[in-house]
């Protein structure tokens, strides 16, 4: 074929961009509809079935980081006969022609591709050959996937191309793959490797050589033994995730996005975490402030029977119902306290004033702040949180107190985190994390301060648990116990349903990230760059300067654009006035925040304030 020459009577070719063997590409016109669009011939005319799978399994995936395809043309005679796929047209080329690039650029990038992966996954779908050459970026710089000739059905060790054995690029492959066992989360892994590659420059580290260290290298990639030493900044945490031996033991691809996008800075440690993101409006400091929105609410009649679709969880059961695992050392989730597990004394050297909040975030947490210039300066957060799934995978932990093992999080910024790992069976749904908060630290020792503090906190931790252990019986309980009428005993996954997520695009309703305590529920988008979160928190009564004041379902609520980060929208509805422990004003909340990047700040808002005011309609009135 020749530049100029018809294609089907209809596409005429302009330039050849590439010949992979697998088949010629090129840049076309459209005359017909007058548009730009990519040609790929992919075989002969004989190979129709094959390449029939290629395009339904690329038109399943119909999202903005997937190259979308026009459709397919089976010519049966001339120069020009072949199957034909007609694609979008992409001219800025693929990553395996960028320079290398800063980390945190190539982050971006990554958690893109890997909200492509996630919708291909949900339909079935596993890529099987990720890698930069199969990744093109557009005229303003969005990354698309490209290439299904490899791909396959999940659950089958069947391809896509029924006549063509499973391929794949070895620089790029997971073990199981070169294995033959291609799974979702293999394609996590090439990503990885293909993010690896566009910060240091090559795939891995092992050597290039002759046909003999070619096979080897094969065999190190079926073994999962390739070395990736080299500096990826703050990638590194997310890759040695993504990059695990075991394929069970690798984030899915939502996880790999949101750890790609951590590495970004699109989600900081405040958001992981679940802190607001303005500032921590603390009693001491804004007892006085603004004027509060909220009213005194009468407590009115038993709603238990909210509780759960068939009626039957009571105050004091563990999340719908499901009783704690014999020999669980967290036990009820929702009874458990995570102040338990923190000793404000420990930190006397650090500040001269300490105190502990048991009223501030979601119920999963439990604060020590220390103030280095008296309690009306700034303040060192120090926080405890419990959340769903295990910790992360580490080599061995750094230490071991009391039979719990330690892991050191990659540092960020003025900030330092710890993971506990729980090694008991009964546990291995529960991780703990330990997470200090930069502030007033930069004047007081710096990061080695805040890291010390973690370590203390950690420390204090495991030697509780390890206690707990050993005496084989459970942490702590919540003194007093929370009240009848909170939100710690509703589950929040059941605020949003089905019908009611349908106006986030693409939305998968049946499979959310549920948290600790079912005290906060995700929801991602299969077609877009786009997560509804919902959890509950507890703070001082809101105020205008906190966004513009509304009411939703009868009750006081805030919209606070950009307030959790940048693309991002957070509605606060208040559902209870109590008093802290320190007798200030507080109040529960629902707290709902949309997260995406294809929606403008408008759009945003107004589909999380449409959700907000659902969830907040479903709430009891007391």
């Amino acid at each position: 074929m020749r530049v100029g020459q018809l294609v089907g009577d209809r596409y005429r070719l302009e330039e050849l961009i590439g010949d992979e063997g697998r088949g010629e590409v090129w840049f076309a016109a459209d005359e017909q509809l007058g548009r730009r669009v990519v040609l790929k011939r992919s075989g002969a005319i004989g190979e129709r079935p094959r390449l029939l799978g290629v395009a339904r399994a690329q038109a399943k995936a119909t999202h903005p980081h997937v190259v979308t395809l026009y459709g397919v043309e089976f010519i049966e005679s001339g120069p020009d006969a072949g199957c034909w796929l007609v694609m979008e047209h992409v001219t800025g080329g693929s990553l395996e022609k960028q320079p290398r690039m800063a980390p945190e650029k190539a982050a971006r990038i990554g958690a893109q591709i890997a909200s492509a992966l996630a919708a291909l996954h949900a339909n079935g779908v596993v890529h099987c050959d990720v890698k930069p050459a199969n990744v093109v970026i557009t005229d303003d710089g969005t990354p698309k996937l490209t290439d299904f000739d490899s791909a396959q059905r999940t659950g089958s060790n069947e391809t896509i191309s029924p006549d063509r054995p499973l391929s794949y690029t070895p620089d790029y492959a997971a073990p199981e793959v070169v294995n033959g066992s291609p799974v979702p989360r293999s394609d996590v892994y090439s990503l990885a490797a293909m993010l690896y590659k566009v910060v240091t420059g090559v795939p891995h580290d092992e050597d290039d050589g002759e046909d003999d260290e070619s096979t080897l290298r094969e065999w190190k990639v079926s073994q999962g033994v390739l070395r990736r030493e080299r500096d990826t900044g703050p990638l590194a945490g997310a890759l040695e995730a993504m990059l695990r031996r075991r394929a069970d033991r690798r984030p899915d691809a939502t996880g790999a996005r949101r750890l790609l996008q951590e590495a970004a800075g699109q989600r900081s440690w405040a958001r992981r975490f679940g802190f607001p993101g303005a500032p921590r409006r603390h009693p001491r400091a804004t007892a006085a402030a603004g004027t509060a929105l909220v009213t005194a609410a009468a407590v009115a009649g038993a709603w238990f029977w909210w509780l759960s679709a068939d009626g039957d969880d009571e105050p004091g059961g563990t999340p719908g119902g499901e009783k704690p695992r014999a020999g669980s050392v967290i036990g009820d989730q929702r009874t458990m306290d995570p102040c338990a597990l923190t000793d404000p004394g420990e930190f006397d050297r650090f500040g001269t004033y300490v105190e502990r909040d048991r009223d501030y975030g979601n119920f999963d947490r439990c604060d020590v702040l220390v103030y280095p210039q008296g309690e009306d300066g700034e303040h060192i957060d120090v926080q405890v949180e419990f959340d769903s799934g295990p910790a992360p995978e580490s080599p061995a932990p750094v230490r071991t107190f009391g039979g719990i093992g330690i892991i050191e999080e990659p540092q960020q910024g003025d900030e330092c985190a710890r993971a506990l790992v729980l090694p008991d069976e009964a546990d291995r749904d529960v991780s703990i994390w330990i997470y200090v908060d930069g502030g007033a630290a930069r004047d007081y020792g710096g990061v080695e301060t805040l890291c010390d503090m973690a370590d203390i906190a950690a420390r204090t931790a495991s030697e509780t648990l390890g206690k707990a252990r050993a005496e084989k019986r459970a942490v702590p309980r919540r003194d007093p116990p929370a009240p009848d009428v909170s939100l710690l005993w509703l589950d929040a996954c059941r605020l949003l349903d089905a019908r009611a997520l349908e106006i986030v695009p693409g939305v998968d309703a049946g499979d959310p990230d549920v948290g600790f305590g079912n005290w906060d529920c995700d929801w991602y988008s299969t077609t877009r760059d786009i997560e509804v979160q919902l959890r509950y928190d507890r703070d001082q009564p809101l105020s205008g300067e906190d966004g513009r004041v509304t009411r939703l379902a009868g009750r006081d609520t805030v919209v606070s654009p950009g307030y959790d980060g940048e693309d991002t929208c957070t509605v606060r509805v208040e559902y209870r006035e109590y008093p802290d422990e320190n007798g200030q004003k507080a109040v529960e909340l629902l707290y709902l925040t949309l997260d995406g990047d294809d929606e403008s700040p408008d759009e945003l808002c107004a589909m999380a304030t449409r959700l907000a005011e659902t969830a907040a309609g479903e709430l009891p009135r007391i």
